[in-house]
């Protein structure tokens, strides 16, 4: 089956789901899925007969016509068992996909959402501590001020402070630096104009500013002034 196109596929299917005496499984037929991907998908679920899981990452970037699939994928059941519990994960875009009135099929058979939002400044700083911890990391590594410059341009989005931290470790590591400090995350800054971009498109909270102003205050940086 994995060597197969959709078309040759097609041909097997009425054979395959009378021997394997599957054809029960679904509420709708293996011929309807559209792809040759999504028709082995299904037959293997089919056949395994216990429940999976799939985790679909990135899925903002979906297209209609996939995401029909993963609504008939979980049309694939034994009995009252459904085979298959979809996770989707995404960017706040893939929300206004699924509120399109063409999946509101797919909508409907939503248990469960969650919209992570932003992290505040110390919930910033001990996710920095927890990544590197997990990591292995023993000490200081990024002192509070370098916390407090990766918050006021990530704005608290985890993955922005993945990559500006990526950064300042490779610069701290270059020049020497431990911990890192707050004029090695601005360095990455400088570099960097599309963080930058991203920053600016949200308004400063009361937060930022304060933040700003003690990392002026003690450190003599205006963390707003690239």
């Amino acid at each position: 089956m994995l060597g197969l196109g959709r078309e040759e596929i097609a041909e097997l299917l009425p054979a395959i789901e009378d021997f394997a005496e599957i054809g029960s499984y679904f509420d709708e037929p293996l011929r309807t899925y559209s792809s040759g991907m999504a028709m082995r998908l299904a037959f293997s679920l089919a056949t395994a007969r216990r429940p999976e899981v799939l985790i679909v990452d990135e899925a903002q970037n979906m297209d209609i016509e996939t995401l029909e699939e993963l609504r008939l994928l979980s049309n694939v059941n034994v009995g009252e068992q459904l085979l298959i519990q979809l996770i989707l994960v995404g960017q706040p875009e893939l929300g206004q996909t699924l509120s399109r009135p063409e999946l509101s099929q797919f909508a409907q058979r939503i248990s469960v959402d969650h919209h992570n939002q932003a992290l505040d400044f110390p919930e910033t700083r001990t996710y920095i501590e927890h990544r590197l911890g997990v990591a292995g990391a023993t000490g200081e590594v990024f002192d509070r001020y370098a916390c407090a410059t990766v918050y006021y341009y990530s704005r608290g989005i985890p993955r922005a402070i993945n990559n500006i931290c990526d950064m300042a470790l490779v610069y701290g590591y270059a020049e020497e630096v431990r911990p890192v400090s707050c004029d090695i995350v601005m360095e990455v800054i400088r570099t960097k104009p599309i963080i930058r971009e991203l920053a600016g498109r949200r308004p400063r909270a009361e937060e930022d500013e304060r933040l700003r102003e003690m990392v002026l205050e003690i450190k003599g940086i205006d963390i707003a002034q690239v």
